[in-house]
Parts: C-alpha cells; sequence; structure tokens
C-alpha cells in the first residue's frame, strides 16, 4: 500500500497501476480462501480507496468494524489513503464506533476515555 501511494503521489501511473494490482492480487486471494481478520479488510479499504473506490472502501470499513477491528484515530494518521473519504457521515460514523470500542475497552481497564 504504501509503495503504490509512494508512486500515485509522484505520478508514476505505470508502477502505481502494477503495485495495485499485485495489492488487489493478494488481497483477492485471501479474501476468497476465506480469511475475516480486521487487518486484511483495512488494507481492502486502504487499496480501494487508494483506487478511487470509495463505497467499496466504506464496505471494508464496515467489515472491520463487524469483525471487532479497531486502528489508531483518525485512521488517516496510519493510513492516509483514506484521506479522500474524510468528511463523508459514513466514514465519520464508522470512527466513531471504532471510537465507542477503544472507550469501552479502556474502561474495562480502568483506563481514561480517549477522543479524535
Amino acid at each position: 500500500l504504501d509503495v503504490a501511494l509512494a508512486y500515485s503521489r509522484t505520478g508514476n501511473a505505470e508502477r502505481f497501476d502494477d503495485a495495485m494490482k499485485r495489492l488487489k492480487r493478494v488481497n483477492s486471494r485471501l479474501i476468497s480462501e476465506g480469511v475475516t481478520h480486521p487487518v486484511l479488510f483495512m488494507g481492502e479499504a486502504a487499496h480501494q480507496s487508494l483506487a478511487g473506490n470509495l463505497d467499496s472502501s466504506l464496505d471494508f470499513l464496515d467489515r472491520v468494524v463487524a469483525e471487532g477491528g479497531t486502528g489508531r484515530l483518525p485512521l488517516v494518521l496510519d493510513w492516509p489513503q483514506f484521506e479522500p473519504l474524510q468528511g463523508n457521515p459514513r466514514f465519520e460514523a464508522i470512527q466513531t464506533h471504532m471510537l465507542e470500542r477503544i472507550n469501552a475497552q479502556r474502561a474495562e481497564l480502568g483506563l481514561k476515555p480517549v477522543s479524535i
């Protein structure tokens, strides 16, 4: 993902396309084999966002949440591929849900809540 992002930002369309095809091939294989892990879904969500498939990206982020996944918030801190989703109400709702999950876990540990 980072290599594809770098090629995207430097305007190297040929290498960007190659990196994206490689990502798609690996992620598609894992998903077709029945892998259901939040990290895989987060990566595919980032891949879809970078490809400009924002609805698909949000669908994979929903799967991250459904599998119990979270991330450091705001997500764009670690996943700059999600920048096109900033401000999207569905994206913001997903982050809010993740924050609620994080704070519920922190409460169980006796820790103070955090915010975005």
